[in-house]
Parts: structure tokens; C-alpha cells; sequence
């Protein structure tokens, strides 16, 4: 299956998934991460049940949508719609292109400009709805208290979501009960080509055309004023032009979209002679385009908002990345010139001690490169059967004569019968080994240190504990909190901050926790648990 994150203004992310579980959320945890404030930190769930897929909402602040509807925990299709705050979310079955199939609308040109005549009205205006009456009309009144009772329900309906897409298609659908229009939409300006592009419409008779007349959006985008004509049949404005006569237009309304400046047009129509829109619809209309507007508006500095706060972790990230590469490039550029010092004196032992630091910086910044790419990638754990004790092995086996050298203890304990693990062997190789490397710079400054390893099976055998500890300088409880963040780390410009967000990210993933019981000059252990599976 694939779900394609839908982007207005970027390419869309395509992600494929086959018969795991993929959690969508603001957090880096997730699988697929959406950064927006209206989404939770683990707000939904694609999960396979073995015969079909599903959606499920984790308990989110602001809901999971199914095809704008709500949902708790629902099947998928292809062809499905999955919202989440700002984001819509396309299902398809394979890398099929989305279907060209949109909603059009034909602006047609009228040969006569607009008279004076035709009903206008600012978008101030419209806020006076209820005008006082001169005597009690209790079918007014009814028909007033129900259309205030759907505003009221809208304006609900904003508070709870701010999805662009979700709430422009919930307007256009109340409209179209309010009015009773026959065809309703919401025009656009593309701020690329200046072109009006459907946003989203409704038909009563399922048509994916409309036809509007270009005097009308012209007046309209030029003024700002709403406008309405009861008769387009037989306003003389229209009457020289076929095709409004061909398309039977009736009566219409058109208002415009501020957002800041003018975004568009929200415009409706009757085809029927029995109907004709009044007053009161125009300023229905008027008033659920202010809402469009103030959307559209709201969207915009939430964008602009999520732009500069990228930009400013950009920047901390490359002011500290480029720190660290500077001393690691430091540190082969004095380990170079001592080896061709070492090399023209022909002094084999220092030639060899320049050669083991030049390995060494090499090997940072090879870890560097790794750490980037295994925190920047988004993957599904790629999970076979593993023998932890070669994991391990593997790590600490270069290091046995280090060990030796800096008078360093290295413990591992693990169960007699602990058998093979389902996981990852690249990315729990990856967590075993940023969390040892971890722990030899925390006891790098220790006259004995101690490095312990330990893994065991817990009690209800679908899930094991597996612990890095060390005796070095530990970790202050301010401090606890924060060391698993992306680009933290105490280690000022020695360290990244990736190695301990590459861990958190890789081990749930693999669907674990992982935490850190620290106290200043007694040492860490970090503790995982995995299940087996």
C-alpha cells in the first residue's frame, strides 16, 4: 500500500508500506512525521490485520479523519483520504498518479460591463444579519434561528480543526444547504499564475463543470464587493452572451475571499425559474466567505510560522555541525603533519600513533555521516532473526585493547538460553553502538572505569530489557529530559545531539521505550525494552 502526504506547494512524500504498522504523528518517533501544532505527538495508526488495513486515531487532541469524516478506527481503500490537522493523506494500492479527474469551472466572457443596478454589498456589511422587523414574520424567524444554529455549528466545527481542506469543503457543504443553490464552489488564485483554480464544489446534479461569468469575477476581484443578480436570464448585462442563455443561469451570487488581500471567490448559482437567490443569501454567502478568509489567513501565518522555526533549527544545526567537523578536521590536520613529520624522520613508532589518530578521526566522522542519515531516513525496521551476543561482539571487540590500555572493566551479562530476537540487525547495532561509544566518553576521565552490558528476557517473554551502563560522570536531572532531542547534547561542541535521537528513533521504530537512570558522579544506564517480535 502507499500513502502519499499531499503537498500544495512542494512535491508529495510517498511512503510504502507492506503489511507493518506506520504511526503518523509530530513526533520523530513516528514513521511519518507531519509538523503541525494541530497534530499530536503519536496522533494516528496504519496498521495490517492480516487481511485488510486500517486507520486508527491514538487518542489525538484534535481527531483523525476518514473522507472528512471522524474516526476512532476504520478500514482502508484505495482511493481513501486520511486528514490529520493540516495534512490530507491519499491511499492508493500501488504508485498509480492521483486522478486528473478535478472539478472545473469555465469563465466565460460577457460582451456589456456591469451596471449599477445589480446588488453589492461589502463584506463588512454582511455582519449585520439579523436587521430588526417591523412586524413578527415567525417563518423569518424560523429560517433565521436555523441558519444562525448552522453558523453556530460551523463556527464549533473551526474551533476543532484547522485543516484547510477539511474546513473549506465543510463550508461549501453548509452553504449548499443554506441557499439552496444549484451549483456552489470556491475559486482560488493561483499566487504562482494569477489563475482562479477550483478549491472545492458542489452540484446538485453531480456535474463537474460550472460556468461563470467573467463580468460578475471581474467586478468582484476588482471591487471586493459581493454582488448578486436575482435574474441572470434576463439581466440585459448577460442577455448578448450565448452562454450564460445555454447554461440556463437563473439567479446568482458571488462574494470575495479576503485573506489579507483578495484570495478568491466564493460563488454560487440557481438554474431554476422558479427560484431566485435573495438578499439574505448574499449575505449567508458573504459571511462564510469572511470565514474562508480568515482560514486561508490563519493557514498562511501558521506556514509562515513552521518556515521560520525550520530556518532557526537549520541554522542551530549547522552551527553545530559545523563545529564538530571543524574539530574533527583539526584533528586530522595535526595528526597528518605529525605523521609526515614522524615519516621524514623515519620514526616508526610516532608514524604509528599518527596513523591510529587519523583512524580515529575517521571513524568520528564516519559516525557523524551514519547518525545523519539514520536520523534524516524514514524506514520501516527491515526485522530477521538476531543473535544479540554477536551484536555486542561485534561492538566491543575493537576496543578490547583500549579497554586494557585505559584500564577500563567490560562487563556483559546475558541469559544462559537467550535465543535469537526479531529485529533489525542494522539499527540495533546502530543503538548498541552510539550507546557504548556514549558511555566511553562519559568515563573517559575516570582513574577505573566500567562499561556493563546486560540483556535478559522479561517475565512474559514477548519482550526483552537490554541496559548500557558505565561509571562516569552521569547526567544532572535537569538534563534528563532533554538528552534524547534532536541536536542536544551535553557534550557542548564535542558531541551532535544525534546519537541518543538515532537511538529513541530506531527503538521505537522497533516499537520499545527507552529511558535513563543517571545521578552527577555515579554514572548512567540507559534501559530499553524491545519485544522479541
Amino acid at each position: 500500500m502507499i500513502l502519499r502526504v499531499l503537498k500544495e506547494f512542494d512535491a508529495d512524500e510517498v511512503y510504502e508500506i507492506s503489511r507493518s504498522e506506520v504511526t503518523i504523528g509530530r513526533d520523530n518517533e513516528n514513521q511519518i512525521i507531519v509538523l503541525d501544532d494541530l497534530v499530536s505527538r503519536r496522533h494516528a495508526r496504519i496498521s495490517y490485520d492480516g487481511e485488510s488495513y486500517w486507520v486508527e486515531d491514538l487518542n489525538s487532541t484534535n481527531g483523525t479523519y476518514l473522507n472528512s469524516m471522524p474516526v476512532d478506527r476504520s478500514p482502508l481503500k484505495s482511493g481513501d483520504k486520511i486528514n490529520i490537522g493540516k495534512a490530507t493523506i491519499l491511499v492508493q494500492e500501488t504508485h498509480e498518479p492521483i486522478s486528473s479527474g478535478k472539478p472545473a469551472v469555465h469563465i466565460i466572457d460577457t460582451e456589456k460591463t456591469m451596471d449599477s443596478d445589480i446588488l453589492t454589498m461589502s463584506s463588512q456589511d454582511a455582519a449585520l444579519f439579523l436587521q430588526p422587523v417591523e412586524r413578527i414574520d415567525l417563518e423569518s424567524l424560523r429560517r433565521e434561528n436555523e441558519t444562525l444554529k448552522k453558523l453556530f455549528k460551523l463556527n464549533n466545527f473551526i474551533t476543532s480543526t484547522r485543516n484547510i481542506k477539511v474546513l473549506i469543503d465543510k463550508i461549501l457543504e453548509l452553504s449548499f444547504e443554506m441557499i439552496n443553490a444549484d451549483n456552489v464552489c470556491i475559486l482560488l488564485t493561483n499566487e504562482k499564475t494569477g489563475d482562479l483554480e477550483v478549491k472545492s464544489m458542489l452540484s446538485k446534479d453531480n456535474s463537474q463543470t460550472v460556468t461563470v461569468s467573467r463580468t460578475i469575477v471581474n467586478h468582484v476581484l476588482e471591487r471586493g464587493n459581493s454582488v448578486l443578480s436575482s435574474d441572470a436570464m434576463d439581466d440585459t448585462r448577460f442577455a448578448p452572451h450565448k452562454s450564460i442563455i445555454s447554461a440556463n443561469i437563473k439567479s446568482v451570487v458571488c462574494t470575495p475571499i479576503q485573506a489579507g488581500k483578495i484570495a478568491g471567490i466564493f460563488y454560487a448559482d440557481m438554474r431554476s425559474s422558479k427560484n431566485k437567490f435573495s438578499e439574505d443569501d448574499l449575505k449567508i454567502v458573504t459571511i462564510l466567505s469572511n470565514m474562508v478568509g480568515i482560514a486561508l489567513e490563519n493557514d498562511f501565518w501558521h506556514r509562515e510560522a513552521i518556515k521560520k522555526e525550520r530556518l532557526s533549527a537549520i541554522g542551530e544545526v549547522i552551527t553545530g555541525l559545523s563545529h564538530y567537523a571543524k574539530n574533527i578536521l583539526n584533528g586530522l590536520k595535526l595528526a597528518i603533519q605529525a605523521l609526515e613529520v614522524s615519516v621524514s624522520i623515519s620514526d616508526a613508532e610516532k608514524a604509528q600513533k599518527s596513523l591510529k589518530a587519523i583512524k580515529a578521526q575517521e571513524k568520528r566522522i564516519s559516525n557523524l555521516v551514519l547518525n545523519m542519515l539514520d536520523y534524516s531516513k524514514e524506514r520501516i525496521p527491515v526485522k530477521q532473526e538476531v543473535d544479540i551476543r554477536e551484536v555486542v561482539q561485534d561492538i566491543i571487540d575493537p576496543y578490547m585493547d583500549y579497554f586494557k590500555e585505559k584500564n577500563i572493566e567490560f562487563i556483559f551479562e546475558i541469559d544462559d538460553k537467550f535465543p535469537e530476537v526479531n529485529v533489525d540487525i542494522t539499527g540495533i547495532h546502530r543503538v548498541f553502538l552510539n550507546l557504548f561509544t556514549n558511555a566511553i566518553d562519559a568515563i573517559k576521565d575516570q582513574a577505573k572505569g566500567l562499561i556493563k552490558i546486560c540483556v535478559h528476557h522479561e517475565r512474559d517473554g514477548n519482550a526483552f530489557t537490554a541496559s548500557v551502563e558505565d561509571n562516569g560522570i552521569g547526567i544532572e536531572k535537569k538534563y534528563q529530559e532533554k538528552i534524547f532531542d534532536v541536536f542536544y547534547s551535553t557534550k557542548n561542541f564535542e558531541g551532535t545531539g544525534l546519537g541518543l535521537a538515532v537511538v529513541k528513533k530506531i527503538v521505537m521504530e522497533h516499537g520499545g521505550t527507552i529511558f535513563v537512570v543517571s545521578s552527577p558522579g555515579h554514572g548512567s544506564k540507559f534501559i530499553m525494552h524491545l519485544p522479541v517480535k
